[in-house]
């Protein structure tokens, strides 16, 4: 699938990895793989990350430039974190910002056109065919949809499953905390890679950012 595959980048999960994966991995997924810590936290969904295994995590960089070009740093910050438990993986994103979020629509499935938001795509298959992509705006509204390497048309935002989310407005940046139960997934317990990335909607500035680079003429949803 063209898009899947402008967006994909491998990162280690769930479970221990084991030394032979690595050798089916390019130099380039290499730069970009995650060590999931495991934890036993209970995590609270409510915006505010003030459990421990937030502070342990690696915290990523959504540092690449995508639109309305690749030049330069994005205009402002976007940090994430990751972790996991038996039921459920859950993400924090820190979105650097000033002022009011600028929203469009309140109505779910809406997807990201236009609203300052996050979004996150995931292959927990790692075929690079086929994938999950969840957008959550800055007021909290959720938009979910599948991909496949049968869409010819731009998503639709047709497809739903439950996750759970939570933003929270600091002022200078804003919180969004989420968890995607495993079950809401097509994933299989024995595959230690998948891909993942990660975007920033910075509707202030025009910007789409990425974790892994996506060149600008690529289409990003």
């Amino acid at each position: 699938m063209r898009l899947i595959r402008k967006l994909v980048l491998y990162f280690f999960s769930i479970s221990l990895v084991l030394k032979s994966q690595a050798q089916n991995i390019t130099e380039f997924q290499k730069e970009y793989q995650l060590d999931l810590i495991k934890t036993s936290n209970v995590i609270k969904i409510d915006g505010i990350l003030d459990e421990a295994i937030w502070a342990t995590t690696k915290q990523i960089a959504v540092d690449h430039k995508k639109f309305p070009n690749d030049i330069g740093e994005p205009k402002r910050k976007t940090e994430v974190r990751l972790t996991f438990d038996d039921k459920n993986i859950y993400f924090a994103f820190k979105v650097y910002d000033s002022g009011n979020a600028i929203i469009k629509s309140l109505k779910r499935d809406v997807g990201h056109d236009g609203n300052d938001g996050i979004g996150i795509v995931l292959d927990p298959l790692n075929q690079k065919t086929n994938g999950f992509f969840f957008v959550l705006n800055a007021l909290n509204v959720q938009s979910e949809d599948q991909l496949s390497s049968s869409m010819e048309q731009m998503t639709e935002w047709s497809w739903d499953t439950k996750w759970f989310s939570a933003t929270k407005d600091y002022g200078n940046f804003w919180v969004a905390e989420i968890m995607i139960p495993l079950k809401s997934l097509r994933y299989d317990p024995n595959q230690k890679l998948w891909g993942i990335n990660f975007i920033r909607i910075d509707a202030k500035n025009v910007e789409y950012n990425t974790w892994t680079k996506v060149p600008p003429h690529f289409q990003i949803l």
